[in-house]
């Protein structure tokens, strides 16, 4: 009953919509007429003509786009008319192809106010003389300007706002253009009357919303009574659908005049009248059924007698896309690829040029039944596409070729044949508007739906802005927001199993055969933690699944060659863009290491950096480190890859963060020419775009230690695109075609550029900062602000240092510019357009180039292609403290503003410093004063007393004093001092200087701010060793000869002594001649011997002299200590030769006794308690050859420990918590605590040193946060409390972090106390300058560590359990270890793992209980060693050393 109730219901409804139709419609032969639109006719030529009687030229001069010709604002007339000045404005229109003479026609101004903001009438002429040129007519050559005799065409009143867009103004000039017709063109002139200006827009202007004048043409249509009509083939259909929506479209009707309107109805009931071709219902239910249909009418009523139907059922839920998996393009103009997949219309991909595709991988074959599509500017224009689909990305058919739908930005739905395909492919070919960029917003592929609709997703459009509470940064470098360190992560650790490509199929042989897919499985075969290893070979990657990428990177998952020279990896890809052979996309915690990645290039390389290379290819990137959208890669380490024979980028990070490049090597690019071709390495964010906040920000990238070899790389390093805080340090860049190092000119800031090496760059720079060129969107202008360009070396170079097109607040700091001998009219800095540019403490010398100058400030032309953009003279550029010596010239200013230069040194050949006229600048020279003021001395007198004219003097201090410091006072605050080559400051006292006994000569240099020195030379007299009794009496000290028998009982071992004061000490001496020691010999036995002084209880010093007859029968006894409640020391007596330093002394070795020196030093327990250590105790050990004269050499250093005893007083302390060091002066006198191995028992801390010194004892109590659970918590602590290890900050230790070789070659010396002999660096990839070189000497020279084969030592390489036991194991015996019974070694599961040379080492240290597997079944041999177990390991050696080597 309820359905036979809707139906007649719905019967009912229909005949009432059909009568109300019917009503609409007028009676057959009384229709109305009616005008219809024919044609809108554009412009032919239109000009503005001026006359002003106070400015006659403007009568001659042309104004065909504008009147105001300083504006940049095109086709904006001002017109108005005065008594002095008049301006009118010309129209023409091309009528030859709207001739009917029954035609209507009208001309439309577009108008509004001008400043006066008054309504104004304007009147329209008709011009007779059609001849006139738009970039030609003047006032004077006007055919027409008197309009006084003239009669109007018609007039209008200009009344549209001046704060509003214009509008379009009507006038009637039918009867005017019917009589002209045959002119086939018709001119118009538009005036005022007024003095009100009045702005009249022509062709010419560039706002798509402003209207433009136009000839509107129309029909006039008398009595139509026909209805439009539907196509057999016309259908309403919806062109999207969702759970509250439809989106209906239909095709146009036809009708003999025109259809103007359609009516919409949905479930019979009228819903719009519209006169386009598409509608939207909004505000409908879910899984709703819904009837539309629509009705088509003309200009007078008529309608079409059947509607088209639609019977269409929302959503019950939203529609899901496939799961793209990858997305690359044939191109891009900088809009990649991956914005079709953010959902959001506001970014988009583009690449210009016919034929050029967007393509995605659904990562294995699904059903397809439609794709949606997005278009840039789809509301203005129409684009052409092909739509592909391909199983292998080889082999494609085309499912789709035609136009987009217009005036719509949003996602279209394309239907497509349902097929089954992995790959979707969009091919464009050019648009509607003339341009043949193909540009897409978004892209969604979806699976077939069940009632044959295609619904899409509402795609938002959404300008990106920082997300909440982002915070900007503030230094460069690898800094966080609030400025403090962010520390790099640790390269990605295997913790799981190791899968050899050989076992997957993959070959060594350099063949035929195609190893990508082996490896490929090997990847996707591996989990987290798993690393996938490539031995040596030739692997041949002949596939890619997509045609664009070899290999597909993953998370968690390491790529290891065996090495880097002999693994190698060989693209086939040939000039495909965008590809690459190792590609990661959205992944992370990735360690590439130990291979070379190249090509089957092997075509005609190029020198030509201006043309692109016609032989050309290779793939574009080697290895592509990428987002996927708005997800980033982070913590990817390349370690140790060669990477050769590519075009365009051989390493790319984009929009990723926390990449690290090192030991890397860059060659042979296949292109040097322009479009981003021959770069080694590109760091780069999106064009234009701070993605500040966002998770694909391109931040705290690093490419550091690693090699570009040129001349076939256009740029070394590039960072571009609006990348910030990234860092290039301690490169080595030789002979690049353009800049080494590129700060490309697209806004990239706050990024760190120090410690490289740059030499050979004839047609380019060592470091540029801001670019011309490119194209849009990614043009190059200036570079963004607060960059840091420091402690470089640069040689050889056109320019050392550049800074162009308006990059602000760059800071260039103690840079080395030099050498440059062969590149004429050179620069070391060259300032363009750099406003801010701060230029401080380079040194720039020896540039001896013709035209060559240290630093040049200049004007900036620009990019004379893109309008002159970053154009400007220099502006607020500092120049201060630079040294400029021994080039060509030294500073030119040609322009600028506001430049100050202050205290550069200047010593040239040429011209020292040229200023131009008009150039604004503030000098100061620096100061010539190199003098003293003041000089006084902490002991003694100077003599004569100080006179700033006088530069020698004499000081005498007793014997008793070892030491001597001296406070310099500069006559000028700006001069620096030195005492014997120690820097000091000004009015501070120095380090403090040893004395020998006799004179010692000691220098202070002042140098000037200008660089000139003064000398002043102090002769200190040490006198002899005088011995103070009771009574204030003193004798000679104790020579070669016999000594007064001594009440004490040699015969015990207790040698005779004599206690004085001296300088406020207790001073306690005793001297061992032979007739003592045969008496403490027969006492003692054939043993160790050991010499005892009793010491008073206060007892500051203890000063045993042996002499030479003595000391030569203590070579025959095992052992000799010296004890005293002070301390003691076992002395080296085989190293204790005294014949060599009698040499030195000039004397014979029987005139040469040997003294032994224990004291306290509370000096020095004062100043480290100032820096905040809690020192127990701190002592001198000294020993000296001493002549009968009284002069003497220090015996400093030995090749075997020597134990020192220091004696605690309370013995209220914990080993533990205890730290032994030797307290040194660093290379730039500051003091410096060194660790020292020790032992400890009953009060007594024996330390071990191959150096006499100073040495202190510290109390520590360090502990971390992260190893409170850790199960290496307590030896983590122990080692930490003794400066043995150190937590990567205070409150973080890193337990589980790999760690590298240098890392623990640094532990293992600091932990044996011992040091290098040299400074130079052992291998070809260390360095002086590095941190561990002193450590990797230390351990070299102690047979600890070797290198690699190839000279290497890959001091950032992390470590293996297995080579961790071959370093330990050779640390046992450096230290001298004394080997003992041990237990039985350990057998593992995985023996065959062991290498053999670290199978030995393992046995012994499995042996000895010091290094255990990781489980009671499995050594791990390959595994990473850890920070926590290197602390376990190196306590447990301490524990088991003997220190007897």
């Amino acid at each position: 009953m309820k359905i036979h109730f809707f139906q007649r219901k719905l019967a009912k409804l229909l005949i009432f919509s059909m009568v109300v139709s019917l009503l609409l419609l007028p009676a057959p032969g009384m229709a109305a007429d009616v005008e219809v639109d024919v044609a809108a006719l554009p412009t032919s030529a239109d000009a503005a003509i001026v006359m002003d009687s106070a400015k006659p030229e403007v009568a001659d001069t042309n104004y065909d786009n504008r009147t105001n010709l300083g504006s940049s604002t095109l086709g904006l007339y001002s017109l108005s008319t005065s008594s002095s000045k008049k301006t009118q404005v010309y129209f023409k229109f091309d009528v030859s192809t709207v001739s009917d003479s029954t035609y209507k026609y009208y001309l439309q101004v577009s108008a509004k106010k001008g400043s006066s903001d008054i309504d104004t009438g304007l009147q329209v002429y008709g011009l007779l003389n059609n001849s006139w040129q738009e970039s030609t007519i003047t006032w004077n050559t006007a055919p027409q300007t008197d309009l006084s005799a003239m009669n109007p065409l018609g007039q209008f009143m200009v009344t549209q706002l001046n704060s509003a867009k214009p509008v379009l103004y009507t006038v009637d000039v039918t009867d005017y253009v019917r009589q002209h017709l045959s002119d086939q063109a018709v001119s118009f002139i538009i005036a005022s009357n007024s003095s009100n200006s009045v702005n009249v827009y022509s062709k010419e202007n560039t706002s798509a919303s402003n209207p433009e004048p136009q000839l509107l043409v129309r029909r006039v249509v008398q009595g139509d009574t026909t209805p439009p009509t539907w196509a057999p083939s016309a259908a309403l259909k919806s062109i999207n659908l969702g759970m509250d929506f439809v989106q209906l479209t239909w095709p146009a009707a036809t009708d003999d005049s025109a259809v103007t309107n359609y009516k919409l109805y949905q479930n019979n009931m009228l819903l719009s009248s519209v006169t386009g071709n598409t509608y939207t219902v909004q505000g409908l239910l879910p899984n709703t059924n819904v009837t539309y249909s629509v009705y088509a009418g003309d200009a007078v009523g008529n309608y079409s007698l059947l509607p088209l139907t639609y019977n269409v059922t929302t959503l019950a839920a939203p529609v899901t896309p496939l799961q793209v998996v990858e997305v690359n393009a044939s191109s891009s103009d900088g809009n990649v690829e991956s914005n079709t997949l953010d959902n959001n219309l506001f970014s988009r991909w583009s690449a210009s040029g016919d034929g050029q595709y967007v393509m995605f991988d659904l990562g294995q074959s699904k059903s397809i039944g439609y794709v949606g599509i997005a278009f840039y500017k789809g509301d203005l224009r129409t684009t052409l596409i092909d739509i592909q689909t391909s199983n292998d990305a080889q082999s494609w058919t085309n499912v789709f070729t035609g136009n987009s739908r217009p005036n719509t930005v949003d996602m279209q739905a394309f239907d497509i044949p349902d097929t089954n395909a992995r790959f979707v492919r969009i091919v464009g070919h050019g648009n509607s508007d003339g341009s043949t960029f193909t540009s897409l917003t978004e892209v969604m592929i979806y699976p077939p739906f069940p009632s044959g609709d295609t619904p899409v997703a509402i795609v938002p459009n959404i300008t990106p802005t920082a997300p909440p509470g982002t915070v900007p940064f503030t230094k460069p470098g690898l800094t966080n927001p609030d400025g403090s360190e962010h520390l790099m992560h640790t390269p990605n650790q295997v913790t799981g199993a190791t899968l050899n490509v050989l076992d997957f199929g993959a070959n060594p042989a350099d063949n035929a055969q195609d190893d990508r897919t082996a490896i490929q499985n090997a990847i996707d075969a591996a989990t987290a933690g798993d690393e996938v290893f490539i031995p040596k070979g030739v692997y041949n990657l002949k596939t890619s699944p997509d045609g664009f990428i070899n290999l597909k990177l993953k998370s968690g998952v390491n790529l290891r060659g065996e090495s880097e020279t002999d693994t190698i990896l060989k693209s086939s890809i040939d000039d495909v863009k965008n590809s690459s052979v190792l590609k990661s996309s959205n992944q992370h915690d990735i360690l590439i290491s130990n291979l070379t990645v190249t090509s089957t290039w092997n075509r005609n390389f190029s020198l030509d950096h201006v043309l692109n290379n016609p032989d050309a290819g290779g793939p574009d990137s080697m290895i592509a480190i990428a987002n996927y959208g708005e997800d980033p890669s982070y913590h990817v380490t390349i370690d140790h890859v060669t990477v050769e024979r590519f075009r365009r980028m051989a390493i790319r990070i984009e929009n990723s963060h926390d990449v690290v490049v090192r030991h890397a090597t860059f060659r042979n690019a296949t292109d040097l020419g322009g479009g981003g071709a021959g770069y080694g390495t590109s760091i780069q964010g999106m064009p234009k775009v701070d993605r500040l906040g966002f998770d694909n920000d391109t931040y705290w990238n690093v490419v550091e230690n690693s090699n570009f070899e040129g001349p076939y790389l256009r740029h070394g390093s590039l960072i571009q695109n609006v990348a910030h805080n990234n860092v290039l340090r301690n490169n080595s860049y030789s002979r690049t075609k353009l800049d080494a190092i590129d700060l490309h000119g697209e806004l990239e800031y706050l990024n760190e550029v120090y410690g490289n090496t740059v030499e050979n760059i004839l047609t380019g720079g060592g470091v540029g900062l801001g670019n011309t060129g490119g194209t849009a969107p990614s043009n190059h202008s200036k570079s963004g602000p607060q960059n840091h360009i420091h402690d470089n070396v640069i040689r050889n170079a056109r320019e050392g240092i550049v800074v162009t097109m308006g990059t602000p607040d760059t800071l260039i700091e103690r840079n080395i510019i030099e050498n440059t001998t062969t590149v004429n009219n050179g620069a070391g800095i060259n300032i363009l357009n750099g406003p801010g540019t701060r230029v401080l403490n380079n040194i720039i010398r020896n540039n001896t180039a013709s035209g060559y100058w240290g630093i040049l400030l200049e004007h900036d032309n620009g990019d004379q292609n893109a309008g002159n953009i970053g154009a400007g003279d220099p502006q607020n550029v500092q120049i201060a403290g630079n040294m400029i010596t021994g080039n060509t010239n030294g500073i030119q200013l040609q322009t600028g503003s506001n430049i100050s230069v202050t205290k550069n040194i200047l010593n040239n050949v040429g011209i020292n410093y040229l200023k131009a006229n008009g150039v604004t600048a503030t000098e100061v020279w620096p100061s010539t004063d190199n003098t003293l003021s003041s000089l006084t001395t902490n002991v003694g007198t100077l003599s004569p007393a100080f006179d700033a004219t006088k530069t020698e003097y004499t000081v005498a201090i007793p014997a008793g004093i070892r030491e001597i410091k001296f406070t310099p006072v500069t006559s000028n605050i700006g001069a620096k001092v030195t005492v014997n080559g120690t820097p000091a400051d000004s009015g501070t006292a120095s380090t403090g200087i040893q004395l020998n006994v006799g004179a010692n000569i000691i220098e202070i240099e002042v140098t000037a701010e200008d660089n000139s020195t003064k000398r002043y030379q102090l002769t200190v007299t040490r006198s002899e060793n005088k011995v103070h009794d009771d009574k204030g009496n003193s004798s000679n000290p104790p020579t070669a000869g016999p000594m007064p028998n001594s009440t004490s009982n040699t015969s015990a071992g207790k040698l005779s002594n004599k206690v004085t004061e001296v300088n406020g000490k207790t001073v306690v001496t005793t001297k061992v001649d032979t007739q003592d020691l045969d008496g403490i010999m027969k006492a003692q036995g054939d043993g160790p011997i050991t010499l005892t002084v009793d010491t008073p209880k206060r007892t500051e010093q203890v000063q045993v002299t042996i002499t030479q007859s003595a000391l030569e029968k203590l070579l025959k006894v095992p052992a000799v200590s010296i004890e005293s409640q002070l301390g003691g020391v076992k002395l080296p007596v085989k190293q204790l030769d005294l014949s060599p330093f009698a040499a030195q002394l000039g004397t014979k070795v029987e005139n040469v006794q040997l003294v032994v020196e224990i004291s306290s030093n509370e000096s020095v327990s004062a100043q480290a308690k100032v820096n905040g250590l809690q020192v127990i105790a701190s002592m001198d050990f000294f020993m000296q050859a001493v002549a009968s004269d009284g002069k003497s050499v220090d015996m400093a250093s030995f090749t075997q420990y020597v134990p020192y005893t220091m004696k605690v007083e309370n013995g209220n302390i914990s080993e533990r918590s205890l730290a032994t060091v030797r307290v040194v002066q660093d290379d730039k006198g500051n003091t410096a605590y060194e660790p020292v191995p020790f032992t400890m028992k009953d009060g007594e801390v024996v330390l071990y040193s191959h150096t006499n010194g100073t040495f202190m004892l510290i109390q520590n109590q360090i502990s971390f946060g992260d190893t409170e659970h850790h199960w290496a918590k307590d030896s983590i602590e122990r080692m930490a409390n003794k400066w043995l290890v150190q937590g990567v900050s205070k409150d973080e230790f890193r337990p589980d972090q790999p760690i590298t070789r240098a890392e623990l070659a640094a532990m293992i010396t600091r932990t044996l106390g011992i040091r290098s002999t040299t400074t130079n660096a052992p291998f070809k990839d260390t360095s002086e300058q590095e941190w561990y070189n002193e450590a990797i000497n230390a351990a070299v020279e102690a047979g600890i560590v070797t290198g690699y084969e190839d000279g290497t030592f890959r001091p950032e390489q992390t470590i293996t359990r297995q080579e961790m036991a071959v370093m330990i194991d050779r640390a046992l015996k450096a230290a001298g270890y004394q080997e003992q019974k041990a237990g039985k070694a350990p057998n593992y599961d995985d023996q065959k793992q062991i290498k053999p040379w670290s199978q030995e080492a393992i046995n012994r240290l499995g042996q000895l209980k010091l290094m255990d597997g990781t489980s009671s079944t499995s050594f791990d041999p390959g595994m990473e060693a850890t920070r926590a177990q290197s602390a376990v390991l190196l306590q447990r050696l301490l524990q088991e050393l003997t220190f007897t080597n």
